[in-house]
């Protein structure tokens, strides 16, 4: 029993699930590996319970998965008081669908979110400057590279707070 609870003292978490990446008085800042609507709706209801401003950066994952599972998101981001979607992450994929994030962003804004922007990938970082979060969550959400944006994101927070 004693081995047990030594090695739990030491586990650090698992990477990408509500990983914090800065937290201040103001907001916090997490990356989560959520990519199908289900997960999405999770993390977004447990982030909603803290009563917080929800802001998410999402990055679908895959042409074929968006193909088939885009109407599947129309309710995923209810808990979200902001939705950014940006560019799918292909995974070298081919794209013979001509899929674009823009379908998943119809069915959000058709089921009657009002907060939806579709925020290209390069465009993220500079939109998020201009429009900083006062006071509530932000995460960073896909199972893409948009964990690497969250990084690149947090880096810069040093130097513009």
């Amino acid at each position: 029993m004693d081995l047990v609870a030594d090695i739990l003292s030491e586990f650090k978490g698992t990477k990408r699930r509500m990983e914090v990446k800065w937290q201040s008085a103001q907001f916090i800042v997490l990356d989560d590996y959520a990519h199908h609507p289900t997960e999405v709706k999770a993390v977004l209801k447990a982030l909603r319970e803290t009563g917080k401003y929800v802001r998410v950066i999402f990055q679908p994952h895959r042409f074929s998965r968006t193909q088939h599972l885009y109407r599947d998101f129309a309710h995923a981001f209810d808990d979200a008081d902001e939705v950014l979607l940006t560019d799918i992450y292909s995974a070298g994929e081919d794209n013979p669908y001509g899929i674009s994030v823009d379908r998943i962003a119809q069915e959000v804004v058709a089921s009657g979110h009002s907060n939806v922007r579709i925020v290209r990938r390069e465009q993220i970082i500079p939109y998020l400057q201009a429009h900083p979060l006062v006071d509530g969550v932000m995460v960073f959400m896909g199972a893409g590279d948009i964990g690497e944006l969250a990084n690149e994101f947090v880096g810069g927070i040093g130097m513009h707070a």
